[in-house]
C-alpha cells in the first residue's frame, strides 16, 4: 500500500491557501503574504494533478517562489532595493506611540 499522507497536506492547503488555484493574500501591515507549499521526496511520483506541489531537490525552491513572484510583478521590486523588508515607516512605531 502507497503511502498517501501528503494529499492530504495539498488539500488542506488548498482550502486555507488557495483562491481560485492561486495563492491567497493576506496583508500583514505593508506586507502582501502568500503560503506555498513545495514537497519533496526522493521517489516522488504523483497525478499530474498534483505536480505543481513536488519537487525534484530543495534547491528548487528557491527559483521556484521567484517564477511565482516574478509573474504576480512583486518580487522584481523587491530585489531591486537588495532587502524583502517593507519600507522603514510600516516597520517602526510613529514617534511616542509607545
Amino acid at each position: 500500500m502507497e503511502h498517501v499522507g501528503w494529499l492530504h497536506k495539498v488539500h488542506g492547503y488548498r482550502a486555507m491557501f488557495q483562491v481560485n488555484g492561486k495563492p491567497r493574500v493576506f496583508s500583514y501591515g505593508a506586507w502582501e503574504v502568500t503560503v506555498h507549499l513545495f514537497l519533496y521526496a526522493r521517489t516522488a511520483r504523483s497525478a499530474p494533478a498534483y505536480q505543481e506541489f513536488w519537487i525534484e531537490a530543495p534547491e528548487e525552491l528557491p527559483a521556484r517562489l521567484l517564477a511565482w513572484g516574478a509573474g504576480k510583478g512583486s518580487v522584481d521590486s523587491a530585489l531591486g532595493g537588495g532587502s524583502f523588508l517593507p519600507p522603514r515607516a510600516a516597520v517602526d512605531p510613529a514617534p511616542g506611540s509607545s
